[in-house]
């Protein structure tokens, strides 16, 4: 069900957002994502790095990985938003893709 699929992209998306502003308190969580650093400047921007995992049943179900590829999907992650703000971007960039 479409309606699903945006409550899960939406859910993931807020989850990381939260970690990322110690809303919640998961160091281990946090220790597993790899930020990515642009040595060029480029149009594609992505926020994390994404390891190349042999085993695709790890990389599809580990949580580190299931946020980090989730947020890459987003265009302009800002990691300066304030919660409410953050909230109203998805709903006005992404729920037009999800419309249930």
């Amino acid at each position: 069900c479409v309606g699903c699929v945006w409550l899960l992209f939406e859910f993931t998306l807020k989850f990381l957002f939260k970690l990322l502003h110690n809303m919640i308190d998961c160091p281990e969580l946090l220790e597993q994502l790899n930020f990515k650093v642009n040595s060029i400047n480029s149009r594609n921007k992505p926020l994390f790095y994404l390891s190349n995992v042999n085993h695709k049943y790890i990389m599809l179900h580990s949580p580190a990985n299931i946020l980090m590829s989730t947020s890459n999907t987003v265009i302009n992650f800002d990691l300066f938003f304030t919660l409410d703000k953050f909230s109203s971007y998805l709903q006005n960039t992404y729920k037009t893709y999800y419309q249930f």
